[in-house]
């Protein structure tokens, strides 16, 4: 079953997605406008462009293999560099890029002091991989080989077909290994 979003939703997820690849690139640059905690609403128009810019390229070169992305676009009036610029000057202002930014930090220290919480999340992220690109298929692999199975992607094959059914399964192989060749 597919979901469908308004042009609010997609628009709401290309903000977000936008507002994320801004975070991205000052971490990643250390630009002039700062360092995660240290985005403020002084903001120098020419660095805010500049990322405008790559940001920009970024998502357009998302489009080939993310649908929901070219939906979104496609959904905003007049989708570019100045409407990137805008989102950045806006998110900046409101502080909305700097909370979340806050949020992430925050999330990184927790996960890099509690070896558990790192364990459960890594589980969980696989556990809620994708089905059709095979990482669920590997992390069922894993499991089985540390328990000391002879043939851990013959009982994992089992399991999925069992779980799934033989057609699905079968549908879910050809998916994984059209991902793993990176036709998809």
């Amino acid at each position: 079953m597919a979901i469908t979003l308004t042009k609010e939703e997609k628009q709401a997820v290309l903000d977000a997605r936008i507002r994320s690849d801004y975070r991205w690139h000052v971490r990643r640059h250390g630009s002039s406008v700062g360092m995660s905690f240290s985005l403020t609403t002084e903001i120098d128009s020419d660095e805010v462009k500049k990322a405008a810019q790559q940001i920009h390229d970024s998502i357009v070169s998302s489009f080939g293999y993310d649908d929901a992305m070219l939906s979104a676009t496609r959904s905003v009036k007049k989708f570019g560099v100045s409407y990137i610029s805008r989102v950045i000057k806006k998110g900046l202002k409101s502080g909305v890029i700097k909370t979340e930014a806050a949020i992430e930090d925050a999330a990184v220290r927790l996960l890099e002091t509690d070896g558990k919480v790192v364990g459960r999340v890594k589980k969980s992220l696989d556990e809620l991989a994708q089905l059709g690109t095979g990482a669920r298929f590997k992390t069922l692999v894993k499991k089985l080989r540390k328990k000391g199975i002879r043939d851990p992607k013959a009982l994992a094959a089992k399991i999925g077909t069992k779980k799934f059914g033989a057609s699905k399964m079968a549908k879910l192989a050809a998916a994984g290994k059209k991902w793993k060749k990176g036709k998809r």
